[in-house]
C-alpha cells in the first residue's frame, strides 16, 4: 500500500513537472501571427524594431532577414487585419508577407544601382540623345515626368535626372544672354523660339533646376521687352 501511494505521488510529481515545462514552453515560445492578429496593440512597436533591422543592416545582408519569424508573424497578421481574415493573408504571405517585402526591398536598391550605371552612360551622351534617354528610363522622376512621384529613396538619383535633363537648357539660355549682351533688337529674331519653347515648359516648375530656368526665363523676357521699347523709342525720335 505504502509503496502504491508512493508510486502514485512520484507519477503525479512527474505530471505536474511536465505541466509546467509545457506551460513555460508555451509562455517563453515566439509569437506566432494568429497571437498578433488577437493583439494588433502589438503590431505597431514590432514592425517598428523590424524597420531598425532593416535600417541597420548592409544591402547585401537583407536577405538574411527574410526568415526573422517575428517579423513574419507580425507582418502576416497586420495583412490579415488588413483583409479582415487573418487565413485570407496566410494564402497571400509569398505576395504580401515579411519574405516579399524584404525582396522587394532588396530588388528595389538593385534596380536603383542600376540606375546610376545607366546615368552614367546617359551623361556622356550628347543633349538630345540624353533627353530621349531620360524620358524612356526616368519618367518617374519629377522633372521628367509626373509631378512628385519620385519616392524618398529615389531622391539622390531624380536629382541627378534633373540636372542632366535641363543641362541643355542651361546651355540655350546662356546662348540667348551672349546675345542679349548685344543689345541688337534685329537680333531677337534669332533666339525667339528658344525662348518660346522655354517659356512653354514652365507651366510646372516641378524641379530645383526647372525652378532656376524659368527665373531666368522671365528675367530675359523683362529685357526683350524694355529692349524693344528702347527701340521704338529710338525710332519715334528719328
Amino acid at each position: 500500500m505504502f509503496i502504491h501511494c508512493l508510486l502514485e505521488e512520484q507519477v503525479m510529481k512527474k505530471a505536474f513537472i511536465l505541466a509546467l515545462g509545457t506551460l513555460v514552453l508555451t509562455g517563453c515560445g515566439e509569437k506566432d501571427a494568429e497571437y498578433y492578429y488577437n493583439h494588433p496593440d502589438e503590431i505597431k512597436t514590432v514592425m517598428a524594431n523590424c524597420e531598425g533591422k532593416i535600417a541597420n543592416t548592409a544591402d547585401d545582408a537583407l536577405a538574411t532577414l527574410k526568415d526573422d519569424k517575428t517579423c513574419k508573424a507580425a507582418t502576416l497578421a497586420a495583412a490579415g487585419i488588413e483583409m479582415g481574415d487573418l487565413k485570407k493573408a496566410v494564402l497571400k504571405e509569398d505576395k504580401m508577407g515579411w519574405g516579399a517585402y524584404i525582396q522587394s526591398l532588396i530588388d528595389g536598391k538593385q534596380k536603383l544601382k542600376e540606375d546610376f550605371a545607366l546615368l552614367e552612360q546617359i551623361e556622356k551622351m550628347p543633349d538630345d540623345e540624353a533627353e530621349d534617354a531620360l524620358l524612356k528610363n526616368f519618367f518617374r522622376c519629377p522633372v521628367v515626368g509626373l509631378r512628385n512621384k519620385a519616392k524618398p529613396h529615389e531622391k539622390e538619383l531624380c536629382e541627378r535626372v534633373d540636372v542632366l535633363y535641363t543641362r541643355g537648357d542651361f546651355k540655350t539660355l546662356d546662348k540667348i544672354d551672349e546675345i542679349l549682351k548685344k543689345k541688337n533688337v534685329y537680333m531677337l529674331e534669332d533666339i525667339s523660339s528658344d525662348v518660346f519653347k522655354l517659356s512653354s515648359s514652365c507651366n510646372n516648375k516641378n524641379s530645383a533646376s526647372k525652378k532656376k530656368i524659368c527665373d531666368r526665363v522671365e528675367n530675359i523676357q523683362k529685357e526683350i521687352k524694355d529692349l524693344k521699347e528702347a527701340e521704338a523709342a529710338k525710332q519715334r525720335k528719328n
